[in-house]
């Protein structure tokens, strides 16, 4: 059987040998290095597995921040257009001639290039109150599809006395008068 000697420890080649096992009727030495390997680095595999976590690690947060950037950037300029469009339309609302708003036309930006404007307007059931139509878009060149779309439209009310015809005017108020004056006297 095995039967296990005092462990000795004796210089080999100028270093510290390992502790050494005799076994029964056995004058060899057998190091316990040989029988339990220590392991000091890592092997191969577990390297470039390392790597190849690290690089996906890499590729994720180097995408999210381009993410990050593009949205960013997305936004600002949706920003920019609105501040654009909210400009235009108080030009346009600016026009005290109703023939000259139909009209439509263009006017410079002092940094993005001409607006193209074009507005319909349709009558109400309340006098001097008008829907407004307004059709803005925003001359781009060049850039890439998503940033040429740059057509707006949006619909408003304005109340403007001037542009009311005369004589639909008289109408609408006498007929108003009279629904007043029947409401008034018709019994509750």
């Amino acid at each position: 059987m095995w039967e296990r000697r005092p462990v000795s420890t004796f210089l080999l080649r100028g270093k510290r040998a390992k502790s050494c096992v005799f076994f029964q009727n056995s004058s060899s030495c057998f190091y316990l290095s040989s029988f339990i390997s220590r392991r000091s680095a890592f092997s191969l595999i577990e390297v470039l597995v390392a790597l190849a976590i690290f690089a996906l690690a890499v590729a994720v947060l180097a995408q999210s921040v381009t993410n990050a950037i593009y949205g960013l950037e997305v936004v600002k300029s949706d920003s920019h257009k609105a501040q654009l469009y909210r400009f235009a339309l108080r030009q346009i609302l600016r026009i005290e001639d109703r023939e000259e708003v139909e009209d439509g036309g263009s006017f410079e930006t002092p940094e993005d290039g001409p607006i193209d404007w074009s507005v319909e307007i349709e009558d109400t059931e309340i006098l001097d109150l008008f829907q407004l139509t307004v059709e803005l878009s925003l001359a781009d060149e060049g850039g890439s599809a998503f940033e040429r779309e740059t057509g707006h439209m949006e619909s408003l009310y304005v109340y403007r006395p001037k542009w009311s015809d005369s004589i639909d005017r008289e109408s609408l108020l006498t007929d108003k008068r009279d629904a007043l004056s029947n409401e008034r006297l018709s019994p509750r």
